[in-house]
């Protein structure tokens, strides 16, 4: 998302959010090369239930929006290079609050979100929901969150990095 955590997106109630990601990240196996059979044994980063950690998605967190088609799909799956535009419908009943999103590939979740890949999402309030007060102070938004930049959280350390360099 070219900054950690990624950059903060907005919506009110009724409005369309409509974003594009472009999977940058290197070449690298996807899920062919998965042993899934193993894929409830240990740690996390088990080499044996890690895989397409090069293909990404993007999915949110607190909306009450569809899973289908072109908005809020876990299934949709970008291989390196590829291009999709989300189209997430925000209802308009929809309640303001604070959300956040990620990449949801099933087996890099972990290493995508935990190695930054993710940022807050606010639905605003309509214009006269809150009393007057509490409208009219400034926002502060802050978004806590862990990174994990361990050697074998990075896409370097599994020979997945757009370059291909090496992890010191």
């Amino acid at each position: 998302y070219k900054t950690i955590p990624g950059p903060t997106l907005r919506a009110k109630p009724g409005e369309t959010l409509t974003i594009t990601v472009e999977n940058n990240l290197g070449p690298g196996p996807g899920y062919d090369t998965c042993d899934l059979k193993n894929a409830n044994v240990g740690w996390f980063m088990n080499p044996a239930t890690i895989c397409a950690l090069n293909f990404t998605n993007l999915h949110t967190h607190g909306l009450h929006v569809s899973p289908s088609g072109n908005s809020d799909n876990i299934w949709t799956m970008l291989k390196p290079g590829e291009k999709f535009t989300y189209e997430i419908k925000i209802p308009p009943n929809h309640m303001p609050g604070l959300f956040w999103y990620h990449p949801h590939v099933h087996h890099a979740t972990a290493a995508q979100a935990g190695g930054g890949a993710h940022g807050a999402l606010i639905v605003d309030d309509p214009v006269g929901y809150l009393p007057k007060a509490i409208e009219d102070m400034p926002e502060k938004l802050m978004f806590l969150s862990l990174v994990n930049v361990a050697k074998e959280m990075r896409l370097e350390h599994w020979g997945l990095s757009k370059d291909g360099g090496e992890v010191q």
